[in-house]
């Protein structure tokens, strides 16, 4: 009797050191699935046109004017991309062809090689907005804060520049 209660209690021990051992990673599982969690929420922002850097493109704007159709220009220059800005001569409500808008653009590149993508508009707001934009490029205020601003006009008068 005394051989089976000590087995019993030996056989209460070790079942109770065994299971004792096996709960001891808890923790690191815990981890595991936190690290997952982690990667599991990285996000990707999707692609846009929006311009952090913002030039006056003076040569290209000057040579937009001295088209024979053109009256005044202005083009800004972002990144890879040039907006330019123009009034007709004569007719100033005027719509431009495509085929102006492509020598219009050809004479932009022609100042910048590295441009990727030239927009044209004759709209007469767009080009009262850039003439300021770029009046306060000139006098040296902070790019940072029209940035915004311009992105915005950019996508209501080019809604396809993605």
């Amino acid at each position: 009797m005394k051989k089976r209660k000590l087995l019993t209690g030996a056989s209460i021990a070790l079942s109770l050191l065994i299971s004792a051992g096996c709960g001891m990673d808890n923790n690191a599982r815990e981890n595991d699935n936190i690290m997952n969690n982690e990667l599991k929420n990285v996000t990707y922002d999707e692609q846009t046109n929006e311009q952090n850097r913002m030039a006056v493109a003076d040569d290209a704007a000057k040579k937009v004017a001295d088209m024979k159709e053109i009256k005044y220009a202005n083009v800004i220059v972002t990144n890879n991309n040039a907006y330019a800005a123009v009034v007709l001569e004569g007719d100033p409500k005027g719509k431009l062809s495509d085929d102006l808008k492509n020598r219009v653009a050809d004479q932009v590149r022609s100042t910048d090689r590295e441009l990727s993508n030239v927009y044209v508009s004759e709209n007469p707001d767009f080009f009262d907005r850039m003439k300021d934009y770029g009046d306060k490029i000139r006098n040296g205020e902070p790019v940072s804060g029209l940035a915004d601003e311009f992105n915005e006009m950019i996508k209501r008068v080019f809604p396809q520049a993605k």
